[in-house]
């Protein structure tokens, strides 16, 4: 399983470039995503909308993710190991 970290400011790009990667990717691999956001959901409704599994985490005004967040997305994770990759 390959995992990529994509950090920037907020209105850089992240979701864009997720978005283009994605629909480039789209067939060849089986991606996944865990949405890390201040508050709302509008960048993960963007790459649910291209078909990718998604996990959204909301940080109530945390700047980045650390490793308290990572147990639920992975309790609940929309791919099972098994089909990864």
């Amino acid at each position: 399983m390959l995992v990529v970290n994509v950090v920037g400011s907020p209105g850089c790009g992240k979701t864009t470039l997720l978005e283009a990667l994605l629909s480039r990717l789209a067939g060849r691999v089986r991606p996944a995503v865990i949405e890390g956001d201040i508050a709302g959901s509008i960048d993960a409704e963007r790459i649910e909308a291209l078909g990718v599994p998604v996990v959204q985490i909301n940080t109530d005004g945390a700047c980045h993710l650390d490793a308290a967040w990572w147990p639920r997305p992975l309790a609940t994770w929309p791919i099972a190991p098994s089909t990864c990759c």
